[in-house]
């Protein structure tokens, strides 16, 4: 009778013991996915972690390309700007216009995608040609990105005794991200 007894409490064990064990190794297969899902998350942080630090050690050269390429051209700082350095160079703004240049033409399969959006301002300046020297010069190291495309020279002094003065006309081209 007894060894029916430890039979059967044998079988009872292991009827209600292998569910369980099964639903065990399904829980370890579960929690090793998790272990390694959060350990490649860990990876993916610390590699971020790492791209941050990289990027506040250019941060004082990214926030330059920024100031040299913003995202969006202020006209109202921007002739603040040419009309501060004109009059700092010594010269004398007669006008400063903005103006949308000719597109060329572009085949159909053919179009050009770039990720800078440029402006173009007509500066009518007058002054001497040292003045107009050192107002290229200021353009030339500034933070701006400043092309300048077109310079017209015409002479308006009248009398041969009087400092001689210059008319510039130069087309200057700014650009800005799209």
């Amino acid at each position: 009778a007894i060894p029916i007894i430890f039979f059967i409490s044998f079988l009872g064990v292991i009827y209600f013991l292998l569910p369980e064990i099964g639903n065990f190794q399904e829980f370890k297969k579960r929690l090793s996915e998790k272990e390694s899902f959060l350990q490649e998350k860990e990876k993916e942080f610390l590699n971020l972690q790492k791209i941050t630090t990289q990027l506040e050690f250019y941060q004082e050269n990214l926030e330059k390309i920024n100031t040299a390429l913003p995202k969006e051209i202020s006209l109202a700082n921007l002739l603040n700007f040419f009309q501060d350095k004109t009059s700092s160079s010594g010269l004398i703004v007669k006008g400063i216009t903005q103006v949308t240049p000719l597109q060329p033409k572009v085949e159909k399969g053919e179009k050009v995608k770039t990720p800078l959006k440029p402006y173009y301002f007509n500066l009518n300046l007058i002054g001497s040609l040292a003045s107009f020297e050192k107002f290229l010069k200021t353009l030339e190291t500034s933070a701006r990105f400043f092309e300048v495309e077109n310079i017209a020279i015409e002479n308006i002094s009248q009398k041969e005794s009087e400092e001689t003065l210059l008319e510039f006309n130069l087309t200057v081209k700014v650009y800005s991200y799209q």
